[in-house]
């Protein structure tokens, strides 16, 4: 019996370990990665929608403004997943550094999207259509690309927030049986 109850015990402990990870650490992320995912959908949809008859002005302003909101968003989203390579059980804080691999990526990808933006701005104020097209179709491909690594990211979080779950789930049923037997 005493084998028994030690451990339903520990199977408790491990599966409200599993409940901190996910309150604590993977629910803040997937929230965070939401956050940032919405704000470059925009983005990358404004980029598409971009008339012909554009206003330099308004352009840049509406595009640097989700920009910067975008840069703030990826900053938030990588603090958390920081904060749960920090804490957390071992295999959180491994699937964790591999977030933290992939935000550092998207990181990049974003720098370069700057540049581009920087591009079709300089073409848009110089009134050169050609150019401004082109620049469109180049940046545009970058931010639906840049759309997708975070879409996929944000499924390996959704996966491994089912997994605990799920496993969480199994041990906490396995120790009530054994306690019940």
């Amino acid at each position: 019996f005493a084998v028994t109850v030690g451990w339903s015990i520990y199977a408790q402990r491990r599966a409200a370990r599993d409940a901190d990870d996910l309150t604590n650490g993977l629910v803040p992320i997937a929230l965070k990665l939401g956050q940032l995912r919405a704000t470059q959908t925009t983005l990358s949809t404004l980029v598409d929608g971009i008339p012909d008859e554009r206003d330099p002005l308004s352009a840049r302003l509406l595009l640097g403004t989700l920009v910067n909101v975008r840069h703030v968003k990826l900053l938030e989203t990588r603090a958390a997943i920081v904060s749960l390579t920090q804490s957390g059980s071992v295999s959180t804080q491994l699937i964790a550094h591999d977030l933290l691999t992939d935000i550092d990526t998207i990181g990049a990808a974003i720098d370069t999207d700057r540049n581009q933006l920087d591009k079709l701005f300089a073409a848009m104020e110089s009134a050169d259509k050609d150019g401004v097209n082109r620049e469109l179709v180049t940046l545009g491909a970058l931010e639906h690309a840049d759309d997708g690594v975070i879409h996929q990211m944000s499924d390996k979080v959704q996966a491994a927030m089912d997994t605990l779950s799920e496993s969480s789930e199994k041990r906490t049923v396995r120790s009530i049986w054994a306690l019940a037997l």
